[in-house]
């Protein structure tokens, strides 16, 4: 004789039998909401992803990066904040610091100008013991506004005024 609980668990089955024939029925409608469903999330979540490397891809700073320079150990870092990070040891009386510079970025007329920070400057030379003296010195000399011109991993930095270049392999 079944017991009240084997009965529960045969009434059990049968409704899960019947939730599976349920499932297994060919109802176009719902299908048919779930597959509509389903693609607008999709394309929803791919145009996001195209609307954010379009943006990315036309505001960012194409110098952002490290670049060794090809005649001396000067290792200049584009921040995305306008701000540049040079180290030039044999410049800085062979000091491994590194001083801050700002700079401005025009993407159309494909200009990079490098300013002196002297507050950037005070602080090294505090924090190092070496003189103001030098490293304004060194920093005057890549002061400017240049003419850029990227090709795969070289950076080339055309002095506007003199016509002077500097040539920079990506790190």
């Amino acid at each position: 004789f079944p017991t009240r609980r084997s009965s529960d668990l045969i009434i059990k089955e049968e409704q899960i039998r019947g939730e599976e024939n349920m499932l297994a029925k060919n109802d176009d409608h719902t299908r048919s909401i779930i597959w509509r469903s389903v693609m607008s999330v999709t394309s929803v979540v791919i145009i996001l992803i195209a609307v954010f490397f379009l943006v990315r891809m036309f505001t960012m700073n194409p110098l952002e990066g490290t670049w060794d320079y090809e005649d001396s150990d000067l290792i200049m870092t584009i921040k995305g904040n306008n701000t540049a990070i040079i180290k030039w040891p044999d410049e800085f009386d062979d000091n491994q610091i590194a001083v801050s510079m700002d700079y401005d970025i025009d993407s159309k007329t494909k200009t990079f100008s490098l300013r002196l920070n002297t507050d950037a400057v005070k602080k090294a030379a505090d924090s190092e013991g070496i003189s103001e003296d030098v490293i304004t010195q060194a920093l005057d000399r890549l002061d400017g506004t240049y003419d850029y011109n990227m090709e795969q991993n070289q950076l080339t930095l055309t002095d506007r005024e003199y016509g002077s270049q500097l040539i920079f392999e990506k790190e």
